[in-house]
């Protein structure tokens, strides 16, 4: 009972104090910031010195320091007290700067009482701090809360006074703005009382919660001394204090149970007993496990403490480093480093246990180490971090790369190589291209003036010879431009233009440019698509015609003689697909692998379809610079469906 008494006055004292502070506070707040706020005439010194005042109520006031150290001697809360601490040290730096200001002596008097008031709350902030806020009641740190007050409340009424005092000698000027600021006073005021209520309030509702709290714990007292028969009320309850009477009545029960298991916990014990050296033994033999799994591994694996001392250090350790475990272990890991590394080392580990901050915890990074003798070797770390009996531990995995960086600067040269090889061979082609292109070029004019004189026409066997020159040497140049195209596509030099496009117009050119050849072929050509639902493509345009055009004609070249082509559309998420299907001949099983291949027929070299084999080589490249796919399905003696897609242009919101 005595303590239900004490705590229910205790926080009664506490709301209406609370009301009291607030209320200073909140016309405080009302008489200095709201006119401070409108009066934007007022002189400087009036401006600064009424949110000194408030910052110094918001550091003692409600939610400052005096209701933290009632919330640390109430509720033993250790982190209130230090707030407390805090706002007792914001407080007084507060007092001294507002005594920087011009003030009279009024104000003077006004700021010394308040710093005395401090004192006092000083000397039982370090009271509190000597006890243990844990054990003692709040019965025996209620002395701590008396503290007279009303002095310091006056006081800051008087600077309030004094700050309404010298801003009203100002005001004659504002008649208008004044009388705004006396409604906002008001308003001030009516919250100030409202807040005063709720507080009332709120206490009144904390009472009521703490009543039953407080017989609830007088229940678990008498349990606590074996008294077992003691009803706890409020069992029946649904609401939080109905949780935390069940909560005790099973507490009850298990120390019912608990009296009963007294007398088996000493054959327990000796059960225990042996399971523990049992436990001890296993433990042992999976240290000794453990360590020689770090013996057997291959990279070197050090252990150290938050102060960066070796812990543990494996056997590849020791043949790295040329050091043995007795001389590692016990010594700081910055001896495994370049003397240049070492301080930059015990600052990062000091930064590191001041903020937390990690800056190589948890990657894998190049660096240097060194070993006994001061050689300096690279070496690749990975650390990570590990609890153990509470405390921090980082293991480190080190690999000596020095063998791994000596073969990839040989791959680099190796590089290097082929690449001024691919340039020579690029500058080969082109050149070859150029010396075998114009001759041939002048052979094409000559067979066509040939072909087309009249002062002395060729025999029939004569055009005939003559035609077959035009058409090798055009086979042979359509040969030198595809190489020569390749040659720009694996040097990166193929110009793609990509912008938004209308696919529409583009398949229907390409189309009318494959008509001819199909027909001699007496080949149908089924145009599928569904123009008006075609959606805009980001591409090349001339590029886009190079790739239907290539894969259309290839269905001619290799369909049979009355077959079909069908070209038709699908939307593959956010790309279009393009499909040409044939009814040709197909393509064998184990011959599908090399159909992007360049310069591969497909055993098609000694028939009379004419290629080169780099056409679809060439396509595939084409299609992957536009940001898209290309790929065909085939079955032999059935036909095949190659097909490619590209991305679907997006309108940006």
């Amino acid at each position: 009972m005595k303590i239900k008494t004490a705590s229910l006055l205790l926080m009664v004292t506490l709301t209406l104090f609370g009301g009291v502070i607030v209320a200073v506070t909140m016309c405080g707040l009302s008489s200095s910031y709201d006119i401070e706020s409108i009066w934007g005439g007022f002189e400087e010194a009036h401006l600064e010195k009424s949110p000194a005042l408030n910052t110094l109520h918001s550091v003692i006031g409600y939610g400052g320091m005096v209701h933290h150290l009632k919330k640390a001697i109430l509720s033993g809360e250790v982190d209130a007290l230090e707030l407390a601490k805090k706002d007792l040290q914001r407080a007084q730096r507060a007092t001294e700067d507002y005594l920087r200001f011009d003030l009279n002596k009024t104000e003077l008097e006004a700021i010394r009482t308040i710093s005395n008031t401090l004192s006092i709350y000083a000397s039982k902030i370090e009271k509190a701090d000597s006890l243990d806020l844990q054990k003692n009641r709040s019965e025996y740190l209620a002395p701590l809360l008396l503290v007279d007050d009303e002095s310091s409340l006056n006081a800051f009424s008087l600077l309030n006074k004094e700050i309404i005092l010298q801003a009203n000698q100002a005001k004659e000027k504002h008649s208008k703005t004044l009388a705004l600021a006396i409604n906002a006073q008001k308003i001030t005021l009516y919250l100030t009382v409202i807040t005063i209520l709720l507080l009332i309030g709120g206490g009144y509702w904390l009472i009521r919660i703490i009543r039953p709290i407080v017989s609830i714990t007088d229940v678990m007292t008498r349990i606590a001394r074996e008294d077992l028969d003691v009803e706890i009320p409020g069992v029946d309850k649904q609401n939080e204090i109905g949780e935390m009477a069940r909560a005790v009545e099973i507490f009850q029960e298990n120390v019912y149970l608990l009296e009963c298991v007294k007398t088996e916990v000493y054959s327990a014990n000796l059960d225990v007993e042996s399971r523990v050296d049992i436990r001890t033994q296993a433990l042992k033999n999976s240290e000794e496990t453990l360590r020689a799994i770090l013996d057997s591994a291959v990279d070197a694996v050090i252990t150290i403490d938050g102060t960066g001392i070796i812990k543990s250090f494996n056997s590849a350790a020791e043949g790295m480093f040329c050091l043995s475990q007795e001389e590692a272990v016990g010594q700081n890991v910055s001896i495994l480093m370049p003397e240049f590394m070492r301080l930059s080392h015990n600052d990062y580990i000091a930064k590191y246990r001041e903020s937390g901050e990690k800056n190589i915890i948890g990657t894998i990074r190049e660096t240097n180490g060194c070993r006994k003798d001061g050689e300096v070797f690279p070496v690749h770390i990975s650390v990570s971090e590990v609890k153990s009996s509470g405390r921090n531990l980082f293991t480190g995995i080190i690999r000596d790369v020095t063998e791994i960086n000596a073969y990839q600067k040989s791959l680099q040269v190796s590089e290097d190589v082929a690449k001024k090889a691919s340039k020579a061979k690029s500058d080969f082609v082109t050149s070859m291209s150029h010396e075998l292109r114009t001759p041939m070029n002048a052979i094409l004019g000559f067979a066509q003036l040939l072909a087309s004189s009249q002062e002395e026409p060729l025999t029939q066997s004569q055009e005939e010879a003559v035609a077959e020159i035009k058409a090798a040497g055009r086979h042979l140049i359509d040969i030198i431009n595809q190489i020569l195209e390749l040659n720009q596509i694996e040097a990166g030099k193929m110009p793609v233009s990509m912008q938004r496009t209308s696919p529409s117009e583009l398949v229907q050119e390409s189309l009318a440019l494959i008509t001819q050849i199909s027909g001699e072929k007496n080949i149908e050509l089924i145009d599928n698509i569904e123009y008006e639902e075609l959606p805009d493509l980001l591409t090349d345009k001339m590029r886009f015609k190079q790739v239907l055009i290539n894969l259309l004609s290839n269905a001619v070249k290799y369909n049979t003689l009355g077959g079909n082509i069908i070209l038709s559309t699908e939307l593959t998420g956010k790309k279009l697909r393009f499909n040409v299907e044939d009814t040709g001949k197909g393509i064998s099983l184990y011959r599908q692998s090399q159909i992007f291949v360049p310069f591969e027929r497909l055993g098609h070299e000694s028939s009379e379809i004419e290629g080169t084999g780099i056409g679809l080589s060439i396509t595939k490249e084409i299609v992957e610079l536009m940001h898209g796919d290309i790929g065909f399905k085939s079955e032999q003696g059935k036909g095949s469906c190659f097909w490619f897609e590209l991305p679907v242009y997006e309108v940006l919101e």
